[in-house]
């Protein structure tokens, strides 16, 4: 059942998806809404030129039907006289004209946007396939074309016979009128009838736009399959980016790790934290995380720290509370500044005892850190590079914090354990 479902074009079509219909040229479009708006350009250009084009036609038609004895006598300038009433008949109609091929065009681009694509002009010869031609008709999509195409020519006809026989007797006086009162006539009776239609068509493009909206839609839609494959290809296999991940955070934990060596001291918790601190004076307003982790990590940090003849202490709030508000490479809160002084001023007492000036330091107490920084002593606190113990490291651990407990005070080899 999972499968058949994952193979069910169930899920709405991806941004992705959409752009790669568009530049095939495949967009939402609908046959009566251009019809509509043809014909809503037409009305709207008459009720803005109507008065003028009526003008203008009836003095053409006037100055058509007039003859003089010059035109009798000179055939040949007929022809003449023909072309100047058809270039004068032109002009008049050229605004309106263009008016409805302008917003004829521009209210249909509501509905898809701009739209050109050179893949239409490629040949495609399965279109001149019959059985495809038969196919399409018999379809769904083809029923569906075909009752609506009865529908409208029921509506839109039924109007026209309606408006017709309403006005009958107008449209029939229409030649019983003269020239320039049965223009003007005509004029209105055409405007009229174009109201009729126009609300027709707009029944029908009301209907039409959603139905082309959820069509194409529905077309476009796409499997959980075709989903997932697309995100591999654009966002990159899950696995692919886990596996980059994790080499992005070997290899930041190797970087943190060689900045151990140059730690001036490292402060433990002792058991589940480690954090390296450095601090130089000249170049630095306060002391700097070089490195801190947690389990496993935390192990390998007072590993390095005692090969390289680093200070180890263990102030658990202080390394608790550093691990969790601090970040690599930036300096300590100022909240903190009081209780690592603390530290420092032990640091800097027991290098100048190791230089062999001023007396060995008194071993600092645990220092308290603000309340707001504060991290309760809970097991598990870690982060996304730190490393659970194994039974043996853990063994190990718990092996090394009781000799550091029983060589509390003692130098060894440059090594002070508090």
């Amino acid at each position: 059942m999972a499968e058949e479902s994952d193979l069910e074009k169930t899920e709405s079509p991806s941004p992705r998806r959409l752009e790669q219909a568009r530049e095939e040229g495949r967009a939402p479009h609908s046959r009566e809404l251009a019809t509509f708006s043809v014909l809503f350009a037409s009305v709207v250009g008459l009720a803005i030129v109507g008065e003028s084009l009526s003008s203008a036609l009836r003095r053409d038609l006037k100055a058509g039907l007039t003859f003089d004895h010059s035109l009798v006598l000179h055939p040949e300038w007929m022809t003449e006289r023909l072309g100047e009433v058809s270039m004068s008949t032109v002009s008049a109609l050229l605004p309106w004209l263009g008016g409805i091929f302008l917003f004829g065009s521009l209210i249909p681009l509501t509905m898809s946007g701009f739209l050109f694509s050179t893949k239409n002009f490629m040949p495609d010869f399965s279109r001149l396939s019959p059985a495809r031609g038969l196919g399409n008709i018999l379809s769904v999509s083809g029923l569906v074309e075909l009752l609506k195409a009865m529908l409208k020519a029921t509506l839109i006809g039924g109007l026209a016979t309606w408006f017709l026989w309403s006005s009958e007797g107008t449209a029939l006086g229409l030649a019983n009128l003269d020239v320039g009162q049965g223009i003007a006539t005509g004029m209105d009776l055409l405007r009229r009838c174009m109201y009729v239609l126009l609300a027709g068509l707009a029944v029908v493009v009301a209907i039409d736009v959603p139905f082309q909206l959820w069509r194409h839609n529905d077309s476009l839609k796409m499997t959980r399959e075709e989903l997932k494959q697309e995100a591999k290809e654009t966002d990159g296999d899950p696995h692919v980016k886990a596996r980059i991940r994790q080499q992005q955070r070997a290899a930041s934990k190797r970087r943190m790790m060689s900045e151990v060596p140059k730690a001036d001291f490292v402060v433990t918790n002792p058991t589940h934290y480690a954090v390296a601190l450095k601090y130089d004076p000249a170049s630095m307003r306060a002391p700097r995380v070089i490195a801190k982790g947690g389990d496993l990590i935390a192990l390998n940090i007072r590993e390095l720290a005692e090969k390289h003849s680093i200070p180890i202490l263990e102030q658990p709030p202080l390394a608790r509370s550093l691990y969790k508000h601090t970040q690599l490479e930036q300096e300590i809160p100022p909240a903190l500044y009081s209780a690592v002084a603390e530290v420092l001023a032990y640091i800097f007492q027991l290098r100048a005892f190791e230089q062999g000036s001023g007396a060995y330091p008194n071993q600092p107490r645990t220092v308290d850190v603000p309340a707001e920084l504060a991290v309760p002593a809970t097991p598990g606190l870690m982060d996304e590079d730190s490393e659970p113990l194994n039974t043996a490291a853990s063994s190990r651990q718990q092996s090394q914090a009781s000799a550091i407990t029983a060589i509390s005070g003692i130098e060894n080899g440059g090594v002070l354990s508090v």
